[in-house]
């Protein structure tokens, strides 16, 4: 990872919605082996700290999408349970988008499949 990678990494890590565990489990009022099954299974994601694999973050935007439409998106990437790139792809703004993916996915109102397509053509460069 490139040095300015690293800086984004660290600063985006610690922005405040980027919930820690205890802060996670408050908001949405699951226990935390619950929410590592929900992890698991593709329903959620969170994004390891840059300075130890064994403490995570879980970006809160996407607790406030229906779960139905988040896994979705999710296994369009693949199985994701620390998901930086995915993390970067979808809260960049995005020009064909004309918004971030994120904020596209929290409007129910607004087709997945731009979002879909994106993730998938992602999934093929990489």
């Amino acid at each position: 990872m490139s040095e300015q990678g690293r800086i984004w990494v660290n600063e985006e890590y610690s922005k405040p919605e980027n919930l820690d565990l205890d802060r996670v489990l408050e908001w949405i009022g699951f226990d935390a082996e619950s929410l590592g099954t929900l992890v698991t299974k593709g329903l959620f994601y969170r994004i390891m700290c840059p300075k130890t694999s064994k403490t995570y973050r879980y970006p809160r935007w996407q607790f406030e999408v229906d779960t139905v439409r988040m896994a979705k998106v999710i296994r369009a990437y693949g199985k994701i349970i620390t998901g930086w790139r995915f993390h970067y792809l979808m809260i960049k703004h995005n020009d064909e988008l004309g918004l971030s993916p994120a904020v596209l996915v929290m409007d129910p109102t607004l087709p997945l499949d731009p979002v879909l397509t994106l993730i998938k053509d992602s999934v093929k460069e990489a």
